[in-house]
This record gives structure tokens, C-alpha cells and sequence, in this order.
């Protein structure tokens, strides 16, 4: 694939994932997604981040930090979008309640 099939391809993983991550909370986005494992990527500063969910109002990507960051799509790689989206696709996660 070349650079334009890629950043197409990797879109419309994100997009899928979004949109039933909106379909999910839909009604009440008092809810969290809760993935069954967890990614291992890089925040914007190098470091090492653990993806453990995906935030059920904004649809970013939940860490394990305790400060409550969230990164982005686009710092997961390739592999780690394809993974993401079975895991959605699979339904390997849990749908957590924050009320």
C-alpha cells in the first residue's frame, strides 16, 4: 500500500471504531469502554502508555495514567489500530458505568 492507501485504510478503522463506540453510548455517554486487554503504545513525549479503554463521550483513548490522560488515534500504530478494532469488533471489552 502506498501513503494515501494507508492513511485511508487507517481512517476507516478509526471511524469504524467510533462509530460504534458511539452507538454503544448513544443514549447515555455516562459510560466507558473497558478493552479486555491492553494496548502498549508511546505518548507524544516517548514514554511508554498502556491503552486500557476509550472514553464513551469523546471516544479518545483511555490510559492508565492516574491523572485521567487520554491520547489519540494516531499515536497507535498500524497493528495496534487493526488489533483495536477486532477488539471492538469482537466485543472484547466491558461497558463500564461512571454514574
Amino acid at each position: 500500500m502506498d501513503r494515501d492507501q494507508i492513511i485511508k485504510y487507517r481512517d476507516n478503522l478509526h471511524w469504524e471504531i467510533v462509530r460504534h463506540v458511539t452507538r454503544l453510548t448513544r443514549d447515555n455517554q455516562d459510560f466507558d469502554i473497558t478493552l479486555d486487554r491492553v494496548l502498549c503504545t508511546t505518548a507524544p513525549s516517548g514514554y511508554p502508555v498502556q491503552v486500557y479503554g476509550i472514553d464513551g463521550e469523546t471516544c479518545r483513548l483511555i490510559t492508565g495514567k492516574s491523572d485521567g490522560f487520554n491520547i489519540d488515534y494516531p499515536r497507535l500504530t498500524t497493528p495496534q489500530l487493526e488489533e483495536l478494532h477486532s477488539m471492538i469488533l469482537q466485543k472484547e471489552y466491558s461497558l463500564i458505568s461512571l454514574t
